[in-house]
């Protein structure tokens, strides 16, 4: 556990700061601006690892240090995922990131205060020449700490807010000139009810390679090595990629009309791609917030050998049904078929990761007010 902790502490040191410049740190030189600036959503940015999105605001650029995807190996249970945007004018910086991995020494949000203690802040603000914590609070599942911390003898007030999910850790961290807490206050209402956590991308790496369909609004994950070879928004995509010296394609649409509510219906959609497929299994399935089923089949492939795949087939509430199709050549499988060693782990997890977003409202624009806490005096720890 101080492994983990270790390593999230640094992370946070290194992506928030340096000890150049504070703005230095998100890889620019911003024009101080003691005015908050306009908090306006104007679309939802889903990071790549598919662990969380969050509403994007008008004005405010994600760092050229692009996302962040950390993990001790390719297929370790521990990952992090994060991403840095930063607003010129306001000099400010929102910092968002999940951990997924062994929280097992924290049961409840007031075991946080086990992890926020003086060292570990010590290291958070390592490259600040001081800091100081004002207040930490406490409401429901969120986990606020209020600090000023001063930086090239500029004085500034941060917010770092946390909260355990389905066996994760979420975290936003404010960072912005002081005296801006408006600014502060309007950041927190604006982002923090509003960050979802998608609890099934937990199951694979978050170095993963992922495709997003904006337009159909669907995602899916495969391994690293994998590549899209075929596919823009809305037209579907074609992935390839090896496991275990067997090749496999990965095929996603999306086809208006259509449903697969029943089985019967799942098995016709199978038997209308491939006419001459053999249905093995049939699962019902949820994904996040939508149903299908799963479907496992085999296809006459070159030789004596069969083509063995599986179908996630997934109803959309919008009258659409979205399909992933996974097909290995030369492989002949039960892909549904747990006690069957053959069949790939990561066959499983790339089924699991197909998520169809359920319809994301973007939040208001942010008031004066944040969400009430209840204060905790910063020595009662």
């Amino acid at each position: 556990m101080r492994r983990l902790v270790l390593f999230s502490i640094i992370l946070i040191s290194l992506l928030v700061l340096t000890t150049q410049d504070h703005a230095a740190a998100q890889d620019s030189t911003p024009t101080p601006t003691p005015v908050p600036g306009q908090i306006k959503p104007d679309y939802y940015y889903v990071h790549s690892s598919g662990l969380f999105s969050i509403p994007h605001l008008e004005g405010w650029d994600q760092t050229p240090a692009g996302q962040e995807e950390k993990a001790d190996t390719p297929n370790s249970s521990y990952g992090r995922a994060g991403v840095v945007f930063k607003s010129t004018p306001d000099d400010g910086v929102i910092y968002v990131f999940a951990e997924k991995g062994p929280f097992s020494d924290y049961k409840a949000m007031r075991d946080l205060e086990k992890l926020y203690t003086k060292p570990f802040l010590d290291q958070v603000w390592v490259n600040y020449s001081s800091w100081t914590e004002t207040t930490r609070r406490f409401s429901g599942n969120r986990f606020a700490i209020d600090f000023k911390v001063v930086f090239n003898n500029k004085t500034y007030l941060a917010r770092q807010i946390a909260r355990f999910e389905s066996g994760s850790l979420v975290t936003l961290q404010l960072i912005v000139p002081d005296p801006n807490l408006t600014l502060l206050n309007r950041l927190d209402y604006a982002l923090w009810s509003t960050i979802v956590f998608y609890p099934q991308e937990a199951n694979t790496p978050v170095t993963w390679g992922s495709t997003l369909d904006s337009e159909n609004e669907y995602f899916i994950k495969y391994p690293s090595d994998w590549a899209k070879t075929e596919g823009d928004p809305g037209s579907g995509s074609l992935i390839e990629g090896t496991l275990q010296g067997t090749h496999y394609t990965l095929t996603t649409k999306v086809d208006s009309g259509k449903s697969a509510r029943i089985e019967k219906q799942a098995r016709d959609v199978v038997t209308a791609l491939h006419p001459d497929a053999k249905i093995l299994a049939a699962q019902v399935q949820r994904n996040g917030s939508a149903n299908g089923f799963v479907v496992s089949y085999s296809v006459p492939g070159t030789g004596s050998k069969a083509q063995s795949g599986v179908i996630i087939l997934l109803n959309g509430i919008n009258g659409k049904l979205y399909s992933a199709d996974l097909l290995a050549a030369g492989a002949d499988m039960n892909m549904l078929d747990t006690t069957d060693k053959t069949v790939p782990p990561e066959v499983a997890q790339i089924v699991s990761s197909f998520l169809i977003f359920p319809p994301l409202q973007l939040p208001f624009q942010g008031n004066d007010s944040a969400q009430a806490d209840v204060i905790v005096p910063t020595d009662a720890r």
